[in-house]
């Protein structure tokens, strides 16, 4: 019996395209904690009423050719990816200085497609596939205690060429994570919060698929609604805290202003701009801890995008995809 191919040595690499939908070589790559990007295909069975005297249909139609899935990995401040999924799934990427250089991440207009190897562990006949226009459909950083930032991001595409041979990756060397440790507090309405047990960044692009007849894959995704940005806190409750809840009812809006700090000129620092607060709640179901649950919703107006991120690190702009 054949061995079983195993996750390890699981990675993605991408590049932008020009073109929706034409894929070009993927320069970068990332390794992944998870992966479910995958093909599918919607197959149907036929509408009409003649079938086998066991009353078991049998003839079927091929519909929807699907792509898309979702990607995690790890947080890092000078990994080439961290930059390119950033700037996928807000549109609007820029770079100033001369080393440390920022790269600043702002909600644009469109979105970016790109090209995405999916290098599947440790598979050799059939270890690798290639997906084409694929677009993000939302992102979120996931931090919490005891653990490194995780981004989890959705994808929506055009199609892949099926499994075939493996690229040949290569990864940041000297990759530095983004951790727990180095998570400052929370500011928001000139107050300073720092009981916190995780935090949420998400910014939900509401992409659709759109199909048209004489082809069973999309055209080109866009926005089916409002894109949404969220924080989404936990904390533990105190003195503090309370003024969280006070703002909520009050319905204040204010920026919301997280970051993280690592070493040398390793930055990694967001803001949320006119952040109300949807939802606040501090049950009590024990003689413990109290923990508050908080969600803010960022916004836009006439010089802000409703989100700012800055990438800060010693890796020139043209590094990057933009």
């Amino acid at each position: 019996m054949p061995l079983s191919y195993m996750g390890r040595g699981t990675g993605l690499g991408m590049a932008k395209e020009t073109t929706w939908g034409t894929a070009v070589s993927r320069t970068d790559w990332m390794e992944l904690v998870s992966s479910s990007l995958a093909r599918t295909v919607d197959r149907t069975y036929r509408p009409h009423l003649v079938g086998s005297g066991s009353a078991v249909r049998k003839v079927v139609f091929d519909g929807a050719d699907n792509v898309g899935g979702d990607v995690e990995f790890e947080g890092v401040y000078n990994a080439i990816c961290l930059g390119h999924v950033m700037f996928a799934a807000t549109g609007t990427a820029a770079t100033t200085g001369s080393g440390p250089y920022t790269h600043t991440f702002t909600m644009g207009a469109t979105l970016p497609s790109w090209t995405m190897e999916f290098l599947r562990g440790t598979g050799k006949a059939a270890d690798s596939e290639v997906f084409e226009g694929m677009k993000c459909s939302s992102l979120t950083l996931s931090q919490a205690v005891n653990d490194i930032m995780r981004v989890r991001t959705n994808w929506i595409g055009q199609t892949s060429g099926g499994r075939a041979s493996g690229g040949s990756p290569t990864y940041t060397s000297s990759a530095a994570p983004i951790l727990h440790t180095q998570a400052g507090s929370l500011t928001w309405n000139s107050v300073t919060y720092a009981s916190i047990i995780s935090a949420d960044i998400t910014i939900d692009n509401a992409l659709e698929r759109r199909q048209f007849l004489g082809s069973s894959v999309t055209t080109e995704p866009d926005f089916s609604g409002w894109r949404e940005i969220t924080l989404s806190l936990s904390l533990h409750w105190n003195s503090t805290t309370d003024s969280l809840q006070a703002g909520f009812i009050a319905g204040t809006s204010s920026d919301a202003v997280i970051n993280w700090t690592g070493s040398g000129n390793n930055r990694f620092n967001c803001t949320l701009h006119n952040c109300v607060i949807t939802s606040a709640s501090d049950p009590i179901s024990s003689e413990g801890v109290v923990t508050q649950s908080v969600t803010m919703r960022g916004r836009a107006d006439s010089s802000d995008s409703g989100v700012s991120i800055a990438l800060i690190n010693d890796t020139a702009g043209g590094s990057y995809d933009w």
